[in-house]
C-alpha cells in the first residue's frame, strides 16, 4: 500500500515544483548579485555610487531569497501535510517514506515523472 501511495506523493511534488517559477527566481537572484560583485570589483565605479549601488542590490538578493524560501517552505508544507493523511489512511506511510527503501522509490518515481513529462510537453509541442 505505501509503494503506492508513494507514487501520488511524488507526482503532487515535482508538478509544485515545477508551476513554481523556482528556476527563474533563483536565476534573477544569481544575476543580481553577479551585478553587485561586478560593482564591487570595477576600479571605474567610485566609492560613493558603490555605496549607493549595493545596498540596493542586496535588499534584491535578499528579498529574491525570501522568495525562494517561500517556495520551498510551500513545497515542504505540502509534502507535509500528504504525508500525514497518507499516513491516516495507511499507519505506517510515514515511516516508510522516510526510510531507504522509501527514499529510492520516491527518487526514481518523481525522476521518471519528471522526465515523462517533459518528454510529453516536448512531444505536444513538436507535433502541433
Amino acid at each position: 500500500m505505501d509503494w503506492i501511495l508513494t507514487i501520488p506523493l511524488c507526482i503532487l511534488l515535482v508538478e509544485l515544483f515545477l508551476r513554481l517559477p523556482l528556476a527563474r527566481k533563483a536565476a534573477q537572484v544569481s544575476r543580481t548579485a553577479h551585478k553587485a560583485v561586478r560593482i564591487i570589483a570595477s576600479g571605474s565605479i567610485s566609492d560613493h555610487w558603490k555605496e549607493k549601488a549595493v545596498p540596493a542590490y542586496a535588499r534584491r538578493v535578499f528579498m529574491g531569497t525570501m522568495v525562494l524560501t517561500g517556495y520551498m517552505l510551500l513545497i515542504g508544507i505540502a509534502a507535509y501535510g500528504v504525508i500525514v493523511l497518507f499516513d491516516y489512511f495507511s499507519g505506517s506511510f510515514g515511516m516508510f517514506i522516510s526510510s531507504l527503501e522509501g527514499i529510492v522509490l520516491s527518487t526514481i518515481v518523481a525522476t521518471g515523472y519528471y522526465f515523462v513529462s517533459k518528454r510529453l510537453v516536448w512531444f505536444k509541442l513538436r507535433s502541433s
